[in-house]
Parts: structure tokens; C-alpha cells; sequence
């Protein structure tokens, strides 16, 4: 058993799986880590199951009661872990190593250091200027460096890399310069654009919303074997499962198939070729199935819930985490969508609300309920 004790008074950054066919003596256990945050500063690791919080023990109690119990709880709070059975837990280094450590830069990245400073030059309608800039910094601060010395500010810019613009929309403006294929002295162009309204936003919400899904479903966009289970968790058949992005860029549709190539699938008890089918889900959750813990529960519209089984923790990891960023885009939007409708009309005020709104949720392991991004099950 180890134990861990957070004394700051931020989120612990955890979420957990509960272990409800009790394969882990009743204890609930460590699924996510958010990056940054003070369970990561910690070392704590997925997998560690939590035995007891102040010495108070955590064996048999209801998921909800021990959630509770972590938030109520004042700080330092001292909470002790066990390993999963046939697994050895490993003490977290002690803090003055790991400070030690964390000081020390990591050999891959010293590897892959920063070039000095190069020169961009920037032409715009009242004369050119040049800009010292790094690889890795952003359009905004290569922006707010035009604006100060063009007089154009960075929402009316328009920068372009041989006749093609840097930005996707309005608000993509936080990738790096070699993310833009800038790693070397070049030449750009500025034309001045009209301040964005409520309808440049919004579009601009939608697209950043796309982008982001788009990379949240990639792990899972190939065909993957899964269990399909009935309602009353005895098995069905095996499928294969993939998440796509739906048309209009704000829907992910998730496939299963007995087919790996996606085709129809023949259906003997009414002799014909049938599609792969559908449902339209409105929540996912992690949950135990027989001796297994790598079920995942979709609750859909109209109907019983789908439940399937992965095949190993990886894959179960990839559609949860998959799920939890289509969740987060979602709420990214509507965090800026609801910006623009109180009259923020400026890209600093929309990401503003953004930044508030991340900050507010936090590592908070509520379900958020996409409305603007609808996650259907085909």
C-alpha cells in the first residue's frame, strides 16, 4: 500500500472506474490522470485502486460515497493506495527526487532544442517590417508583434505564406509557427480583414469544434473487435466497432459491423444483407462485465443500453478518453457559443470565456451531456 498525500487545494485530477463486480476486493479504481495536475505532480498511476482516504476505509462503500468522501475532505488530504491483484505498486518517488528530476531537461527534447532566433519579414498595405521569432511560437504572439508595429490588430489580420493563409479560421491562432511549416527565415503578407461578427465566430466555433473531434476519434477510427453483451450482461457476438465524424462536423457516429471491412453483413433470420446498425447515444460510461473491467456502457435514445467489452484496457482507454474529448469539444463551444450570444463579439473575449470555463470544470468527473456535438452509435 502507498500513500499519498495532497495538500493543495486544487482538483486531485483523477477519474476512476467503478470495480462493481468487486474483482478488486470492492475498491474503485484510477482510469485517467489529467496532465498537469497535482495526482500527476504526484506520480500517482492508473490502475492504483484507493483503499483508504485519512485512514478512513474505502473497501465496500458505494462509487458515490467514496466520490463524496474525496470532495468534502480538507486538505492535506492522505489517500492510500492499493495494487490491482498480481500487480506490484511502486512507491512514488520522494518529493526532493522528483523536484530534481522534473528540473532536469529531458534528454529527447534537449535533443530536439530550439534554433536561435530567425527573421520573418511581414509586408503589409503601410510597409513591411521584420519580426525575430522562434519555431516554436505561436501565430498570436507573432500577431501581437505585427500589431504593434503594423497598427493592425491581430483579429483584422490576415497572414499568408505565399498567397495561402496561416489560419484555418479566426480563431486558429494558437499552433506553432512549424506547425505552419515556418522553421526558417520567410516572407509574409498582412491584409487587413474586417472585425469578425457573431457569424465569423460561430463558424469559426464549429470548425475549431470539428478539428478537435477529428482528433479525438482518430485512435479509434479503424475497425476494432469488441464483445457486444445483451442487456443482462451474458455475451452476444463479437464486432467491429469505429468512430467517423459525421458530415456537418459536429457529429461522431460510432459503427459496429460483423464485417472488419465495414460492408453489410448477412442476416440469416431474415435472409438479406443489412447495413451496419445504429443508435443514437446520449452517454457513455466505464463498467465492470462479468470477470472482466473493460466494459464500456452506452446509453442511447429510445432504447436499451449497448454494452461491449474490449479486449484489453488500451482499447477500452481509447474509446473512453475518445468519448471524455468529444465531451470537452463539445463544452469548449458552447462556452464560446454562449460568448458570442452575450455580445462578446471579439476573439480575446471568446477565448476568455473558454479559458474561464475550462478552468471552472476542472477535473471534475461529472458526465457532460453534449448538445452542440451529438455522439450517435451506428
Amino acid at each position: 500500500m502507498v500513500a499519498v498525500e495532497f495538500t493543495a487545494a486544487e482538483p486531485l485530477g483523477l477519474t476512476f472506474r467503478e470495480d462493481v463486480e468487486n474483482n478488486h476486493g470492492g475498491l474503485i479504481e484510477v482510469i485517467g490522470i489529467k496532465h498537469g495536475s497535482a495526482a500527476a505532480a504526484l506520480w500517482v498511476r492508473i490502475g492504483w485502486l484507493v483503499a483508504a482516504v485519512n485512514e478512513q476505509p474505502m473497501r465496500g462503500l458505494e462509487f458515490n460515497d467514496v466520490m463524496e468522501v474525496l470532495r468534502s475532505k480538507a486538505r492535506p488530504l492522505r489517500v492510500q493506495f492499493e495494487a490491482r491483484r498480481g500487480e506490484v505498486l511502486r512507491s512514488p518517488r520522494p518529493k526532493k527526487k522528483r523536484d530534481e528530476e522534473m528540473a532536469q531537461p529531458e534528454p529527447e527534447r534537449a535533443e530536439e532544442a530550439e534554433p536561435d532566433a530567425f527573421s520573418i519579414s511581414v509586408a503589409g498595405v503601410t510597409g513591411a517590417e521584420s519580426f525575430a521569432v522562434r519555431r516554436g511560437d505561436t501565430l498570436h504572439s507573432l500577431q501581437l508583434k505585427v500589431a504593434e508595429k503594423l497598427r493592425t490588430p491581430p483579429e483584422q489580420q490576415l497572414l499568408a505564406l505565399e498567397g495561402k493563409p496561416l489560419q484555418a479560421h479566426v480563431l486558429d491562432t494558437g499552433r506553432t509557427l512549424a506547425a505552419h511549416g515556418i522553421a526558417g527565415p520567410v516572407s509574409l503578407t498582412l491584409s487587413p480583414q474586417p472585425v469578425p461578427g457573431a457569424a465569423e465566430l460561430t463558424a469559426a466555433l464549429n470548425a475549431e469544434a470539428e478539428a478537435s473531434l477529428r482528433a479525438a476519434i482518430e485512435p479509434c477510427a479503424r475497425p476494432t473487435q469488441m464483445k457486444l453483451r445483451k442487456a443482462d450482461g451474458t455475451h452476444k457476438h463479437w464486432c467491429w466497432f469505429w468512430l467517423t465524424v459525421g458530415e456537418d462536423g459536429l457529429q461522431v457516429w460510432v459503427h459496429w459491423s460483423a464485417n472488419e471491412d465495414k460492408s453489410d453483413a448477412w442476416q440469416w433470420k431474415s435472409f438479406r444483407s443489412a447495413p451496419p446498425k445504429q443508435r443514437r447515444v446520449t452517454a457513455m460510461r466505464a463498467t465492470g462485465e462479468g470477470k472482466s473491467y473493460l466494459g464500456l456502457t452506452m446509453e442511447v435514445e429510445g432504447r436499451e443500453p449497448v454494452i461491449v467489452v474490449a479486449e484489453s484496457q488500451e482499447q477500452s482507454l481509447d474509446w473512453w478518453y475518445a468519448w471524455r474529448a468529444a465531451e470537452e469539444a463539445a463544452a469548449h463551444q458552447a462556452a464560446g457559443a454562449a460568448a458570442v450570444e452575450a455580445g462578446k463579439a471579439t476573439i480575446d473575449d471568446v477565448k476568455a470565456s473558454q479559458a474561464e470555463h475550462r478552468r471552472s470544470v476542472g477535473s471534475s468527473t461529472t458526465h457532460i451531456r453534449p448538445s452542440q456535438i451529438k455522439l450517435c452509435l451506428h
